[in-house]
């Protein structure tokens, strides 16, 4: 159990203590400090490029494979009509 400053006196307890011993301040825990959210909007970004990017690609393969189709379709029509 690390010890920390309280807010209002600086003086130093147990981060476990419900109030400061020394001017007793009631001590409220931190559920999520900046650390996490800074990690968890950073997380979420970098997973929304991996969906953007995932998306891309497939998009550019569809693209790709009705290019080709219609090419080839194009070559069945050529030759069914002897050109």
């Amino acid at each position: 159990m690390p010890l920390v400053k309280c807010p209002d006196c600086n003086a130093e307890h147990s981060s476990e203590a419900a109030a400061c011993p020394r001017c007793g301040r009631p001590i409220t825990p931190k559920k999520f400090g900046r650390r996490f959210w800074i990690v968890a909007i950073i997380a979420a970004l970098v997973m929304t490029f991996l969906v953007i990017n995932a998306q891309s690609k497939h998009r550019e393969q569809a693209v790709k494979a009705q290019i080709e189709s219609e090419r080839q379709y194009d070559e069945a029509i050529r030759k069914a009509s002897g050109y």
